[in-house]
């Protein structure tokens, strides 16, 4: 072929190749823009995993520091309100308003599990004689010692009464939480952790929650509650 002839344009094997390199290319450019939208997805992810798991061990912090060693006068005798297990834990504690009803509540945190799977739940109610009754249209408090059942199904969250009663889902998926107890108990000669808090006169010391998901491995947290922090 004459240089005059090559002049007017590419071979058809050149333009396969041109071709070919234009595609590979492409693909790679592709590529490298799905890899780079998984990562940020990834990271997106993780970083709202994070933030959840933050929010509950900040919301528990703060209510069981601001807690208050409270009890009830009913017909069938006085029942202590703080009371936990390794799985669930009630006691009583403000809440802000844009949770519920100002004022003091009863708040019950509990590991439950349904068609959904694991949740983590915080339930609430206004501590006020008639709303803890049921008086109000809302579910009646029945003691923790007494296992009652969940005021719900596991994930359903309620706001009834005007926030006099409500559920509130915190935290949702596979989970390690695993709750104990400091103190001393009643017989016993001196304080020591525990699996559970039932039928105690008094809260114990210390409460230590321990969250981890599939995704975050967390640090526990350990709580001196304030009735018993200077003790």
């Amino acid at each position: 072929m004459s240089p005059r002839r090559r002049a007017r344009g590419f071979t058809l094997l050149e333009l396969l190749v041109a071709l070919a390199l234009l595609g590979l290319i492409a693909t790679l450019v592709f590529a490298g823009l799905r890899l780079g939208a998984r990562t940020w997805e990834a990271v997106d992810a993780r970083a709202e995993a994070l933030a959840e798991l933050r929010a509950v061990h900040g919301f528990v912090g703060r209510a069981l520091r601001q807690g208050r060693a409270l009890a009830l006068t009913r017909e069938d005798g006085v029942h202590p309100v703080f009371a936990g297990d390794s799985e669930r834990l009630e006691w009583v504690a403000p809440l802000s308003t844009h949770v519920g009803l100002p004022g003091l509540h009863l708040l019950r945190l509990t590991r439950e599990r349904g068609p959904r799977g694991e949740v983590l739940m915080l339930t609430h109610w206004l501590f006020h004689p008639e709303v803890l009754a049921g008086a109000s249209g809302t579910p009646p408090w029945v003691a923790l010692a007494d296992e009652p059942p969940a005021p719900g199904a596991p994930g359903e969250e309620l706001d009834l009464g005007d926030g006099a009663f409500g559920r509130t889902l915190l935290l949702a998926g596979p989970m390690r939480f695993e709750l104990a107890y400091y103190g001393t108990r009643e017989g016993e000669p001196g304080p020591a952790w525990h699996r559970d808090w039932l039928g105690q006169p008094r809260p114990p010391r210390l409460v230590r929650m321990r969250l981890r998901t599939a995704a975050l491995d967390w640090p526990e947290l350990v709580v001196a509650l304030a009735d018993e922090a200077a003790r």
